[in-house]
This record gives C-alpha cells, structure tokens and sequence, in this order.
C-alpha cells in the first residue's frame, strides 16, 4: 500500500476526528479577538458612546423649560421600566423618564415594583423619546440595547437637541451622544 492511499484511508476511518479539531481551532482564534460585531456598528458606538458626562445636565423637566431659550440640552434620566414601552426593536430609540428623588422608605427596584405609590408617581413622571439619526435625520438602524448595552432602568445622560411637539405633548431629544451613569440593580 502506498503512503498517498494509507494516509487518505487513514482520513476517511477518522473523519470524524477531523470535526472536533477543527471546532477547537476556530474557537481559539475567536477567543484571541476575532469579533464578529459588524465594523458600522462599532463606529456608531465610538461616536456616540461618551466617557463623561455632560456639563450642566438637567431633568426632562428643566429641558422642557429651557428648550424655548437653547435647544441643545443635556438630559439626566432613567430609561422607561417596561421594556415594550422602552424600546424601538431595531432602531436607536427609547423613551426615558425623569429619575425621582428617593424618599424615606420608598427606595430600591424591588421596592418600586411592588409599591402602588411607587408605580403611580413613576407612572405620572415626565417622559422623553430619545431618537439617534443617521445624516439624513433617519433613525439609526442599531437596536439601542446593542449599541449602546443598555436595558430598563439604567440611568442615562442624553445631548443632543431638544423639542417640544406641542401637539402630540411629547419632548423629544435628537441626540448626538449617550452617557451611562450607572445600571439600576436588578
């Protein structure tokens, strides 16, 4: 028997050892910093994701006031609590809500989520949608909780441009840039 046909036979009886190997391999060289993150959306995260907090941020109450003066804003809030409401599948849009002061015995998500008090003051707290456009004022098309790691509860800093659309009664901020503050305890 020649080595070419012994190797070959050799192959084809341990095939399937061929599998495992090759399973190992490619998992080491993704482990070693292969990403598999598209390159755009790791572009948008650079440009949008800030490493400090805006100056002079305000509650979405503050910026309602103070967009007739200045439509660019800095807006302290937290991100809506129910995650249907929250979030825009697919784009860079979420709604936030003003962060209300802790009072005394009325403190912490667990607390919050089974206090009758609680979740009507949260309920009644001032709201903003949050949109991030592309440079034709389009919608990113980026899931937030993606681009950005976000999920319900985490407390955020939104700049960008802020508008009242009188008629539908909604603030809405166009951002250019994102701070997280800290995650809400689960």
């Amino acid at each position: 028997m020649n080595s070419h046909f012994a190797m070959t036979t050799r192959i084809r009886r341990g095939g399937w050892m061929i599998g495992p190997m090759l399973v190992s391999v490619m998992l080491a060289l993704l482990g070693a910093g292969c990403s598999t993150e598209d390159p755009q959306v790791q572009a948008m995260r650079g440009r949008l994701l800030l490493e400090e907090a805006p100056d002079h941020a305000m509650t979405i109450t503050e910026a309602k006031s103070a967009v007739t003066e200045n439509a660019n804003v800095a807006v302290i809030a937290r991100i809506a609590p129910d995650l249907h409401e929250a979030f825009v599948p697919g784009q860079a849009a979420f709604l936030v809500t003003e962060i209300l002061p802790e009072e005394d015995g009325h403190g912490g998500k667990q607390h919050a989520d089974n206090c009758p008090f609680c979740k009507r003051k949260a309920a009644e707290a001032p709201r903003a949608a949050v949109q991030f456009v592309d440079e034709s004022g389009s919608p990113l098309k980026a899931d937030a909780r993606e681009l950005f790691g976000i999920r319900c509860g985490d407390e955020v800093v939104i700049r960008g441009k802020g508008e009242l659309l009188g008629e539908l009664n909604i603030f809405q901020v166009t951002a250019d840039g994102i701070y997280l503050r800290n995650r809400r305890a689960e």
